[in-house]
């Protein structure tokens, strides 16, 4: 009986070091938020005023990727208030499952503009249409509103009554009039003018830009003083610069201070989603720790990035576009126009100039997209294919190369397929030296974790793993370029190591692998595991230890 007990306690201790890891790492004090100006005037590609559907989903599983907890969306040409037809729903509860099945935090935010009486009915409902497709929380966002003392009663009025009147939603922030000081004469001044929407419940946070719109650098001492000493965070508008004439370019690790990074740091994004890949990884870095940003492994992943979602349109390979993205960061030149940009910068020809050659994510077509692998330890290029098809259908083929000054080489030449769910094979030959991994003959796997053939490896070690995406999204997953040792990054899948990889080779597969229901998207080291339920493991656990100990 003391071994049946030492073993449900060991079951115990297991199970909850998985439910740590479930989880994941998300820093639910840094988030992206879509609340820039994108007028029509500024079209790019014929898109304007917001993400598209598909490139919500690239965001969420980037976020993931890289720590980052809390996608808010607020644009400021979006009518928020506005009820979603049938598709938009159908859209926005793909989104909402995503970030729920990934950990991501989904805030959908609200600017009721002028409030013209107390009734607050038309706001619940809304509030509860945006709670049916699964989004828990929401922010409400004064800025640029009416703020005389009449509006911030209202204001404080609807916030206590929707927090009371709305169940299972939580309001996570609370963008004030008064969120900058500019427009005061001091702080006392400023402060004064918080004093009514302080009134809400003191939980809530307060979202302030500092003493200005956008500080070249954020400190905790230039938030107010208030009474009801709620926590504050900062919305960082350093990249937002609601034009699609040029690129942001210098890294955001110099825009605030260490300590507002686990306090509250929300970036406002700049606009279309591939000109702003950089500053995501690098708010990935500050996220999970780190001081400041690589440039290096940051145009990598950027280049890798732009190159699996389509964005390639000339024979440049994945080294030369990430040094001439490594080189525009580093000399952070404002260039007028993306025409000049190019002219200063050939290698990065059609990059932000050009609509995509196929679409990351598609509901019902056929989408393709060169398959790239990075690294944080070299580069790897991919001239390949990846095709997928209806739902979580992929195939890739082409040649994969890459040279690293790492460890050892990697080749390798075959077939893999894959049918049916999670069921991968694959044939062939793949040799290394140096840090090397050798196999030969067939491993197959079928069902969970099953798998076959004739493994050999020594020194350091190379892995990968493909997967399938499905109709709602077929990026080939996402790398995170702030991991230290061998790199990660995918192609139609994940695929992770050191050292110099060379292969060619044919992958194709079919079924649905989608690990979510919100369209199948490839899972990121980030999130919850989703064929484990340790609560339930642990619980039946517990039951059984205590009975085992009474008997």
């Amino acid at each position: 009986m003391k071994s049946i007990n030492l073993i449900l306690l060991c079951t115990l201790v297991f199970c909850m070091s998985t439910i740590t890891h479930a989880q994941g790492t998300l820093n639910m004090k840094t988030g992206l938020i879509e609340g820039f100006y994108w007028e029509q005037a500024d079209t790019v590609n014929g898109q304007y005023a917001s993400y598209s559907y598909s490139q919500r989903l690239l965001l969420i599983n980037l976020m993931a990727s890289n720590g980052i907890g809390v996608y808010w969306y607020v644009p400021q040409t979006v009518d928020l208030m506005a009820s979603w037809t049938s598709s938009q729903i159908t859209e926005w509860t793909q989104v909402a499952t995503l970030a729920n099945n990934k950990g991501v935090r989904l805030v959908f935010g609200l600017r009721p503009h002028y409030i013209a009486s107390n009734n607050f009915a038309a706001v619940k409902t809304r509030l509860e249409q945006i709670r049916s497709v699964g989004i828990k929380y929401y922010s409400l966002n004064f800025d640029d509103a009416e703020g005389d003392a009449s509006q911030q009663l209202l204001q404080k009025d609807m916030a206590n009554y929707l927090s009371t009147n709305v169940a299972n939603m939580t309001l996570s922030f609370f963008t004030p009039n008064a969120y900058h000081m500019d427009e005061y004469p001091n702080r006392a001044a400023w402060e004064s003018a918080l004093v009514t929407v302080d009134g809400i419940s003191s939980t809530v946070p307060f979202v302030f830009t500092g003493e200005e719109i956008t500080p070249s650098y954020m400190t905790t001492a230039q938030y107010p003083t208030l009474s009801s000493g709620r926590p504050k965070v900062f919305w960082s508008n350093w990249i937002a610069v609601d034009t699609s004439a040029n690129i942001p370019w210098g890294m955001i690790d110099n825009n605030a201070e260490p300590a507002i990074f686990n306090t509250g740091y929300y970036l406002n994004l700049n606009f279309p989603l591939e000109r702003a890949i950089h500053h995501i990884y690098c708010l990935g870095a500050l996220s999970t720790g780190s001081t400041s940003c690589n440039v290096n492994n940051i145009a990598t992943s950027w280049a890798t990035w732009l190159n699996t979602n389509g964005f390639f349109h000339y024979s440049y390979t994945i080294t030369q576009v990430a040094t001439s993205l490594k080189n525009a960061i580093n000399n952070d030149v404002y260039y007028p126009t993306i025409a000049q940009l190019e002219t200063a910068y050939p290698q990065l020809k059609g990059l932000f100039s050009q609509a995509p050659t196929a679409s990351p994510s598609s509901t019902s077509s056929t989408s393709s997209s060169p398959g790239i692998v990075s690294s944080s330890s070299g580069q790897v290029s991919s001239t390949g294919q990846s095709t997928s098809t209806g739902n979580s259908t992929s195939s890739s083929s082409g040649q994969v190369s890459s040279s690293s000054s790492s460890s050892g080489q990697v080749s390798s030449t075959g077939q893999s397929t894959s049918t049916g769910n999670s069921t991968s094979s694959s044939s062939g030959q793949t040799a290394s030296t140096s840090g090397q991994v050798s196999s030969t003959g067939q491993t197959s796997s079928t069902g969970n974790s099953t798998s076959s053939g004739i493994t050999a490896s020594t020194g350091g070690q190379t892995s990968s793993s493909s997967s399938t995406s499905s109709s709602s999204s077929s990026t080939a997953g996402e790398s995170n370029p702030n991991t230290a040792g061998a790199g990660t990054g995918t192609s139609t899948g994940t695929s992770t190591g050191s050292g110099t990889s060379t292969g060619s080779g044919t992958s194709t597969g079919s079924g649905n692998n989608s690990p979510t229901s919100s369209g199948g998207e490839t899972e990121e080291p980030n999130s919850a595991p989703k064929n484990l339920n340790p609560t339930a493991i642990i619980g039946l656990s517990l039951i059984i230890l205590i009975v085992s100990m009474l008997i």
